[in-house]
């Protein structure tokens, strides 16, 4: 019991490590109880096994909501490592859920955007050279915290062609953005700055 409780303690105070190091206890107690015994589970070490399920659910949607705020590359490379220890993914399906969770950061910092065309408040030009910057700034934080984590896997080029799929959706979004917008430009300065930061 004091097992489970600690369990529950650890994960709701984000305490990952201390929570993976009491279930690999836990599951090796289990493990030498079942080879002793002629494979036959105690229990009370069955109940405590559930319990660690359900705070390992916890566990990792906790995880993954970091990786669906803004996070600088320290935060998420924690949040994926222990993701990785806690087995609930294979390598491939980690890609996945990791472009998954930072893409839902990458649309709500396009809050501003998703309209898809100037709204009338500001210039035309302040909100494509807005977007421009948001969006250079996300996509390089993603990709680059994508290729720090990832980069020491097997996958190859499984891998980067996920990474190269969901930067392509997310560059022909802001094309689609800039196509509706740029035609409201009407200085030519304001317009060769527009194509200076989209080369940046």
């Amino acid at each position: 019991m004091e097992h489970s409780i600690a369990f529950h303690s650890c994960v709701r105070n984000g305490c990952y490590d201390e929570y993976l190091q009491l279930l690999q206890h836990v599951q090796s107690i289990s493990d030498r109880y079942r080879s002793t015994h002629n494979g036959q589970d105690n229990p009370l070490l069955t109940f405590i096994l559930q319990e660690l399920a359900k705070e390992k659910l916890i566990m990792q949607k906790n995880l993954e909501e970091i990786l669906k705020a803004p996070a600088q590359l320290p935060a998420v490379v924690r949040a994926v490592g222990l993701l990785r220890r806690l087995e609930v993914y294979p390598p491939k399906e980690l890609r996945v859920a990791f472009l998954l969770c930072r893409d839902k950061c990458f649309t709500d910092a396009m809050t501003a955007f998703e309209s898809g065309s100037f709204s009338g408040s500001g210039s035309p030009y302040n909100f494509l050279s807005r977007a421009t910057d948001a969006i250079r700034a996300n996509l390089f934080d993603i990709i680059t915290q994508y290729r720090a984590i990832f980069s020491s896997d097997d996958s190859g080029v499984a891998g980067d062609s996920l990474l190269y799929s969901w930067a392509t959706v997310r560059v022909n979004w802001f094309l689609s953005l800039l196509e509706k917008n740029v035609s409201k430009i009407t200085e030519g300065n304001s317009l060769a700055n527009i194509m200076d930061q989209c080369m940046y």
